[in-house]
């Protein structure tokens, strides 16, 4: 368990930005790692060679990436789908905002955000909320939008309204004719009986 005297001891006496670039270079180091365990990931899904493995011989790969490395499908395929495209941006600002770019304002779009957000980032003198807020507002502006046409649901509900009435109708005669038929039925076979 780490405890917090260990760290004191460890990081008191370090300059804050010592620190801040300690940290910045392990997170550089584990994007780096994270870019290439998918790309690992993708050639084993597309090779199909994870089958090699005998527990995952006869499993989808949404199942061997979930039994062997905790990660789901759709993580894995949200993630692929950023690297794959954007892997600079992923090395830039981590997998989460490449795929949220993506997923908010589509593919066609995503160059175009992405130089934005990177002088969104060097104008800031720091980074910090301002800095993801003006990101943040940047997405969701240029997000794709649906169009939705309004429903007169009030017609709508007449029209059926009015169908039905005339199905009601239909089938009320035909209950008529059915029993007529029925009438015409039995009197055919009690005329046969007589004969």
């Amino acid at each position: 368990m780490i405890k917090i005297e260990d760290l004191k001891r460890k990081y008191d006496g370090v300059n804050i930005n010592e620190l801040e670039n300690a940290a910045k270079g392990n997170q550089h180091e584990m994007r780096e790692a994270q870019v290439e365990m998918v790309k690992i990931l993708y050639y084993l899904e597309c090779t199909k060679r994870y089958k090699e493995n005998k527990r995952y011989a006869k499993a989808t790969f949404g199942e061997y990436v979930d039994g062997m490395f905790a990660l789901r499908e759709g993580t894995y395929r949200e993630w692929k789908r950023a690297i794959l495209h954007w892997e600079e941006e992923v090395l830039k600002h981590g997998v989460g905002l490449p795929a949220k770019v993506a997923s908010f304002c589509g593919s066609l779009k995503a160059p175009k955000i992405f130089a934005e957000i990177d002088k969104i980032i060097a104008d800031a003198k720091k980074d910090g909320p301002s800095v993801r807020d003006k990101i943040e507002k940047l997405i969701y502006g240029n997000s794709k939008k649906i169009s939705k046409s309004i429903t007169d649901y009030k017609a709508m509900y007449e029209r059926e309204f009015a169908a039905h009435e005339i199905t009601k109708a239909k089938l009320k005669e035909a209950g008529k004719i059915i029993v007529e038929l029925r009438e015409q039925i039995s009197r055919l076979k009690h005329s046969l009986r007589k004969k």
